[in-house]
Order: C-alpha cells, then sequence, then structure tokens
C-alpha cells in the first residue's frame, strides 16, 4: 500500500512516500508557502510604493515641463517684442545720424563725417 510505513526486523519506519507527505513535512511546506507568501507580499508592497513614488515624481515633472514650456513661448515672445524695437531704434538711429549729416553744407565739416577723414 502506498505511503503505509515499512516494517523491517520488527521496526517501523515511513515509507519515502509516507515521509515526504507525512504530518511533519507538511507543516515544513506549509511553513514555506507561507514565508515565500509573506516575502513575496512585502516585495509586492515595496514594488507599490515605488510605483506610486514613481508616478508622483513622473505628475510633477510633468506639471513643471509644462510651466517651463509656458515660461518659454512667453520669453520668445517678448524677445520678439525686444528685437522688434531694436530693429526700430536703430532705424531711427540710422535716420537721426543721416538728419544730423544732412543737416550741415559742406565745407562745415559734414563732408569729413561722410568721407570718414579727419581735417588737416
Amino acid at each position: 500500500m502506498p505511503g503505509a510505513d515499512v516494517v523491517t526486523h520488527g521496526q517501523s519506519r515511513p515509507s519515502s512516500r509516507s515521509f515526504l507527505t507525512g504530518p511533519g513535512s507538511h507543516q515544513g511546506v506549509s511553513e514555506k508557502v507561507h514565508n515565500t507568501a509573506t516575502s513575496l507580499n512585502d516585495r509586492s508592497f515595496l514594488v507599490k510604493e515605488d510605483v506610486k513614488m514613481l508616478s508622483t515624481n513622473l505628475s510633477i515633472a510633468s506639471e513643471e515641463e509644462v510651466i517651463v514650456r509656458k515660461r518659454i513661448a512667453h520669453l520668445e515672445g517678448e524677445l520678439r517684442l525686444l528685437q522688434k524695437r531694436k530693429r526700430e531704434l536703430d532705424e531711427s538711429i540710422s535716420n537721426d545720424v543721416f538728419k544730423l549729416i544732412t543737416k550741415f553744407p559742406p565745407g562745415i565739416g559734414g563732408s569729413y563725417a561722410v568721407h570718414g577723414r579727419s581735417p588737416g
């Protein structure tokens, strides 16, 4: 009969099958399963906590990226306005310099400024 004790010389000893499925081994297997399940549960908890943390970090980073992109767009708009203002000032300065140059008749110093020569 499988799992039955084997009798030798008047003494009984458990068969190999009985040894694997006996009451003592069941407790050992049950304890190992419990320990494995506990360890797995602990690790699962840690992984879930890591995922929550990473999700939070990703959310914060995404919000910061949106803020930075909006700030960049705003600053690019300001830069375009400043570049336009610079062109206007350059044009105004050029016009003012031209008016000053043409205001003086030749011989009073106007020709020197135009030709880049100094008197004498």
